[in-house]
């Protein structure tokens, strides 16, 4: 018994479907990453006011390298700096002040 295959054309629309099932498949995951990220986050700030604990988002970015997530601070766009980040850091005052850093990203966002 013979069996013979022939094929004709290309395979780019399969190919395009597969890879766009394929990428929402890993958004959906890291939307649920990035909704717990923000949830340990926002737990794991310090705070006073409330308004940097609260301000934390995450973005889905797609480039030429692939997906990536990446959590986002807003609070205070009126400063020049993240204020987040100078938590996480430390920084000096304007009156000469030190304050130490307190690390709460890297340990929310490890596990």
């Amino acid at each position: 018994m013979r069996v013979k295959y022939t094929q004709k054309g290309k395979f780019e629309n399969a190919s395009k479907w597969l890879q766009k099932a394929r990428n929402n498949e890993i958004k959906n995951i890291l939307k649920t990453y990035g909704e717990a990220g923000v949830t340990a986050l926002m737990e794991a700030t310090p705070k006073r006011s409330g308004e940097t604990a609260y301000a934390w988002e995450y973005r889905i970015v797609e480039n030429s390298k692939g997906i990536e997530l990446v959590f986002v601070n807003n609070a205070h766009p009126e400063l020049e700096v993240n204020l987040a980040m100078l938590i996480q850091l430390g920084h000096a005052t304007g009156t000469g002040g030190y304050v130490p850093p307190v690390n709460y990203i890297r340990p929310a966002i490890f596990p």
